[in-house]
């Protein structure tokens, strides 16, 4: 399963980020700095009892406390979601939050995924912080360590994905970094 609570923020002036959402038959985690996408049934398995018209939001804190990631199986009855393992023990459950019930809106995610059907670009030079690599890999927990980097401008977001090209089972992305070096040169 997927350690989704690495890429939700820590951040108390951004709660809402602080939530994994469930939403359109898709899981997205994000910091603001990575974001991850994966299908429902990569996150809650091939019998999963959440549907692609259930919408709602897990705490990603309480993900990783009862480590859910773990979990084989997962049930989901009157907005609990109940996480098992393989002989049908509790791991943990953990009440889902309603839209309604955010103190501020959660963020597009879809608006930042680059479009895959653009075409990318060469760069000399690009900027981010690896660490963030590190995490979105360990989010994905994918068998194959390979992941291919799509770059499509010097301040657009970073794609990454499987290198697997019919791999469909999820994709990240990193916020690079910008940086001025010729006003950093004046100083």
């Amino acid at each position: 399963m997927k350690k989704l609570h690495l890429a939700v923020s820590k951040d108390n002036l951004r709660p809402q980020l602080q939530n994994i959402q469930v939403k359109d038959g898709h899981v997205f985690a994000t910091n603001c700095h990575i974001l991850v996408k994966f299908p429902i049934n990569e996150v809650f398995g091939e019998n999963s009892p959440i549907t692609k018209d259930d919408h709602f939001y897990i705490n990603g804190k309480e993900w990783g406390k009862f480590k859910f990631y773990n979990a084989m199986y997962f049930t989901f009855e009157n907005d609990i979601l109940c996480a098992k393992d393989k002989k049908g023990n509790n791991l943990g459950m953990i009440k889902v939050i309603k839209e309604n019930e955010l103190s501020r809106p959660f963020y597009d995610c879809n608006v930042v995924i680059p479009n895959e059907t653009k075409e990318t670009v060469q760069l000399c030079q690009i900027s981010f912080n690896h660490e963030l690599y590190y995490n979105l890999i360990e989010v994905f927990n994918f068998d194959t360590p390979l992941f291919n980097m799509n770059f499509y401008g010097q301040t657009s977001t970073i794609l990454v994905k499987s290198n697997i090209e019919t791999d469909t089972r999820g994709l990240g992305v990193i916020m690079p970094i910008q940086i001025n070096f010729k006003e950093d040169e004046k100083n």
